[in-house]
């Protein structure tokens, strides 16, 4: 009888276990782009606010797993399952996990370390309890003598790669941000179930080791793993990390900051670990080292082709350098990975160097790298990983290089050759570059171009690869408006037929200050900038605001925080131009957003959206918004003019009356306009999918 109680004891056990683990790697992965979703209009919409949300889940990892790794060394079964019952009752206590707005970024304010204390503030305990989980699980699992507890580690990141996927497919389309989050708190609730099940039957089964022995817990740990073993351990998992970070930064930076382009490459990330620590054979040393050189190789060549290359492209060479690094890293790690009974530690050790790369790739980077070299550091990371896994035992003399086989001399020779590469890649500077400086929000850089006798014919401004705007150096020519804001463009169009006129202009997004041209004596402009950086570029090294007599004020911050704290503003037009790098921070054409800017125009106003976008064919969004409201809107398209600097642009206006209504307008009315426009999504604060308006 009491064998046929504990058997049965072992199969309840063992069937919590695994749905607890199961549900606890779920959720620690849905919660990671729920709550990045849920902040991102707080601070910008910039791809930088998941990165330091990345660093702040490492952190957590670390701590979860240091954690469990103390509670099971030291501590008897009964106190490790009851301090962890009482972890998971103060968790519950942090239910839901929605954002108090009290958070949102004031103007000036250094963004990363609120971000930090936000989610520390709403999510630390569960997340913490929830990354525990698995180490003390597999801890478990070994005392009751079930064999590769390490397999669990497998599962939950097979429930980590579901999560991340079912949340852009599934969660993302079906519910508000805020119903996710209250979905995600009622499994939660369920996981806290499980685990007190797993607990309980864990106590009630007969433990097949000694719960306690010296053995189990350290004293083997530190006499048998050496300091080499462990930076080895590190070394793999921070570049692996990094790899990622870099990855997601790049990717996001150009297109758009948003949950799908933060998935691919975590799913990747995640998929390497489920495939290497799963079965030895799905890694191959020679296979991924060769697929990550080849993917470095297109990774150069995109990197020289700049902007103009297709996006399909683009995520497919990410996803490859991406996997190839990750499958070499984390196929060493799981080589190397200790014997079962020093499981925590090596859990605790992986995430510390996951979250070495995560502080790199949130905090030292933006300050101290003058560029995005992150990627360019971690691919020179993981590529001496390549050559060290393949050709570990080549001959360190100088007489020993000549017994080389040809193999191992083509090799060793490519790979110097792409190690130089990359490095005079990250390094070479940009020819004409006179600024550049990289802080949270990205890299700014002026450039002179056209030289005519020595001197520049022309300064342009860059966000990543992107023109943020360009002024002419001549003193007959540095008034002309440039680049997207031309006199043939929507908002030069309707600025030059309304000169004379007395006018209130809002624009959102500074860039070079180009439209401050068309504001003359007796008009005020305000500019809202998220960046301070640009503030500062474009008063020191451009001239448009010095030359404009207008009165002006820059606002430093996002638009919509400002604009929903200050008093109205009456603008007789509301420009909306804000990028970063080439992506639309997705915040500012919301249902949300359209109430806020609708409160500072004037009834006769009008807003005019610039959608000229390489990858994103924002007219659906736009075009919502005015049949939202009950807007009269058109597309205003024109043409470059070569000679002038103007590059090809799209402009939406739209507008109550008034303005709207002009005669000079009336060449436009007759083509795309709101009502012809066959095809209309509306984005809200709650529900946007970048997926519906991507150019492939």
């Amino acid at each position: 009888f009491l064998k046929l109680f504990e058997n049965r004891v072992s199969k309840f056990f063992l069937t919590a276990v695994l749905a607890t683990a199961f549900l606890s790697s779920f959720l620690l992965f849905q919660v990671q782009p729920l709550l990045g979703k849920l902040i991102l209009p707080w601070f910008g919409g910039i791809p930088a606010v998941w990165i330091t949300a990345m660093l702040f889940f490492q952190i957590m990892l670390v701590a979860g797993y240091a954690y469990a790794h103390f509670a099971t060394k030291y501590l008897p079964a009964p106190w490790q399952a009851l301090i962890h019952f009482l972890l998971l009752g103060a968790a519950v206590f942090f239910l839901p996990i929605v954002p108090d707005a009290f958070w949102k970024l004031a103007g000036g304010t250094e963004p990363s370390w609120h971000i930090l204390k936000l989610l520390f503030y709403t999510v630390a305990l569960p997340y913490l309890a929830l990354s525990s989980s698995i180490p003390i699980l597999s801890v478990w699992l070994s005392r009751q003598g079930f064999s590769s507890p390490l397999r669990l580690y497998a599962l939950s990141n097979l429930a980590a790669f579901l999560a991340l996927l079912s949340f852009p497919l599934v969660f993302e389309p079906i519910f508000s941000g805020n119903n996710q989050a209250a979905v995600w708190s009622g499994i939660f609730v369920v996981y806290t179930v499980f685990f007190l099940v797993a607990g309980v039957f864990h106590l009630a089964k007969k433990n097949q080791k000694q719960e306690t022995s010296r053995e189990l817990s350290g004293g083997v740990i530190e006499e048998h793993i050496g300091i080499a073993e462990v930076v080895k351990w590190l070394f793999l998992s921070a570049a692996g990390s990094l790899l990622l970070l870099a990855v997601t930064n790049s990717l996001t930076q150009d297109i758009a900051s948003f949950p799908l382009l933060w998935i691919i490459p975590l799913s990747l990330y995640l998929l390497s670990f489920v495939l290497t620590f799963d079965d030895p054979r799905w890694y191959h040393r020679k296979v991924y080292g060769l697929f990550f050189a080849l993917a470095v190789v297109f990774w150069l060549f995109m990197s020289y082709a700049g902007a103009n290359v297709a996006l399909l492209f683009q995520i497919a060479i990410y996803a490859v350098l991406l996997f190839s690094g990750c499958m070499l890293c984390h196929g060493e790690l799981a080589q190397a990975k200790p014997g079962t009974e020093k499981i925590s530690f090596f859990y605790l050790m992986l995430a510390v160097g996951g979250a070495v790369g995560g502080l790199i790739a949130a905090l030292i980077a933006p300050r101290y790298f003058p560029s995005i070299l992150e990627l360019h550091v971690s691919v020179v990371l993981v590529a001496i990983v390549a050559f060290a896994v393949n050709f570990a035992n080549l001959p360190e003399s100088v007489a020993g290089a000549m017994t080389l086989s040809k193999e191992k001399m083509v090799f060793t020779v490519a790979f110097s050759l792409l190690l130089v590469a990359i490095i005079l890649n990250g390094l070479s500077p940009k020819p004409g570059t006179i600024y550049q400086k990289r802080n949270f929000f990205g890299v700014i850089r002026v450039v002179g171009g056209g030289k005519e006798q020595g001197q520049f014919r022309h300064y342009t401004l860059l966000n990543g690869r992107i023109n943020h705007g360009m002024q002419f150096a001549g003193e007959s020519e540095r008034r002309l408006p440039t680049t997207y804001y031309g006199e043939n463009s929507g908002v030069g169009t309707l600025l030059k037929n309304l000169d004379g006129e007395k006018l209130r202009i809002g624009v959102v997004g500074l860039g070079a200050g180009t439209l401050a041209a068309y504001a003359g004596a007796g008009d005020f402009i305000k500019f809202y900038e998220l960046n301070p950086e640009v503030g500062s570029v474009a008063e020191n090294y451009f001239s448009f605001l010095r030359d404009s007599l207008a009165n002006k004020e820059i606002a430093i911050g996002d638009a919509r925080v400002s604009m929903e704290r200050e008093e109205q503003q009456d603008f007789d037009l509301l420009a909306i131009d804000a990028f970063s790098g080439d992506a639309i921070p997705v915040h500012l054409l919301t249902q949300e957003a359209m109430e806020v800017y609708l409160k500072h125009v004037d009834q006769n106003g009008v807003i005019a959206f610039h959608i000229t976008n390489i990858h994103l064919d924002l007219r659906p969004v736009v075009f919502a918004l005015a049949e939202q409201f009950g807007l009269k809107a058109f597309l205003v398209g024109a043409d470059s003019v070569i000679d002038k600097n103007i590059f090809r642009n799209d402009w939406i206006l739209m507008g109550r009356r008034g303005l709207i209504d002009r005669e000079f307008l009336d060449p436009w009315k007759q083509g795309t306009t709101a009502e012809s426009f066959p095809k209309k999504i509306l984005w809200t604060d709650q529900n946007s999918n970048l997926l519906r308006i991507l150019k492939f």
